[in-house]
C-alpha cells in the first residue's frame, strides 16, 4: 500500500510539473504558420475545412473566447488535452495490469512520444485526435472488462470526436476489429450489435464533415 501511494505521489508531481512548464512556455513562443492558419479558421467557424476537420478551430475558438486572442489562449487547449490524456493513460495502464508503476510508466511514455511532446505546446489537429484515441481505447477496455454494453456507445462518441479532429482516427476502427478477431475471449462482441452501433454513432457525430464535403463537391 505504501508503494502504491508513493507511485501516485510521483504521478501527481510529474503531472503538475510538466503541465506548469508547458503553461509558462506556450505564452512566449510565436505562433507557427500552421497555428496561425488554424487560428484564422477559428475566426470563421464552419462544419469543416479544406484539409482538416474542424475540431482544432473549435478548440481555439472556445479558449480564445474564454480568454483573448493571444499565443497562450490559442494553445492552452493542447496543454489541457495532453494533461487529460496523461491521466487516462495512467488509469489505463494501472487498471489493465493492476500496478501503479505501470500506470506511471504509461504516463511518462505519453509525454515523451515526440508527437505528443510537441503537440502539448503547439496546437495541431494531432493533439485532439490523440486525446480522443486514448479516450476511446480506455472505453474499449472498460467495455470488455466490465461486459457492460453502454461503454460501446461512449466509444462511438469518442470515435466521432476523434474523426472531427483528424481523418486518421478512421484507423481506430480496423485496429479494434483486428483486436476482437484475434482475441478468443472478446470475439463474442463481433456477434453483438453494440460495436456496430458504436461505429454508427461515430459516423453520426462525424456527419457535419461529410455534409460539408458534399456541399463543396469533395465527395
Amino acid at each position: 500500500m505504501e508503494n502504491m501511494n508513493r507511485y501516485k505521489t510521483y504521478f501527481v508531481i510529474f503531472l503538475f510539473s510538466v503541465t506548469l512548464v508547458r503553461l509558462i512556455f506556450i505564452g512566449f513562443l510565436d505562433l507557427s504558420p500552421d497555428e496561425a492558419y488554424y487560428w484564422d479558421w477559428s475566426r470563421n467557424l464552419n462544419l469543416s475545412y479544406y484539409d482538416h476537420p474542424p475540431m482544432v478551430a473549435y478548440l481555439i475558438y472556445l479558449f480564445t473566447l474564454l480568454g483573448h486572442n493571444s499565443e497562450f489562449f490559442t494553445r492552452v487547449s493542447c496543454v489541457v488535452l495532453i494533461l487529460l490524456m496523461t491521466i487516462i493513460a495512467y488509469r489505463l495502464g494501472k487498471d489493465i495490469f493492476g500496478d501503479e508503476r505501470v500506470g506511471l510508466l504509461s504516463a511518462f511514455l505519453v509525454n515523451i512520444v515526440p508527437g505528443h511532446a510537441i503537440g502539448a505546446v503547439i496546437i495541431t489537429p494531432d493533439t485532439p485526435q490523440g486525446f480522443f484515441w486514448v479516450l476511446a481505447l480506455y472505453f474499449v477496455y472498460k467495455a470488455i472488462s466490465t461486459n457492460k454494453r453502454y461503454w460501446w456507445y461512449l466509444i462511438g462518441v469518442a470515435l466521432g470526436f476523434g474523426l472531427l479532429s483528424k481523418y486518421t482516427m478512421f484507423l481506430f476502427v480496423p485496429s479494434i476489429l483486428l483486436f476482437l478477431l484475434l482475441s478468443k475471449d472478446n470475439r463474442k462482441w463481433l456477434m453483438r450489435k453494440e460495436p456496430y452501433l458504436a461505429l454508427i454513432i461515430g459516423l453520426v457525430v462525424f456527419s457535419p464533415v461529410i455534409i460539408w464535403n458534399f456541399k463543396h463537391d469533395w465527395i
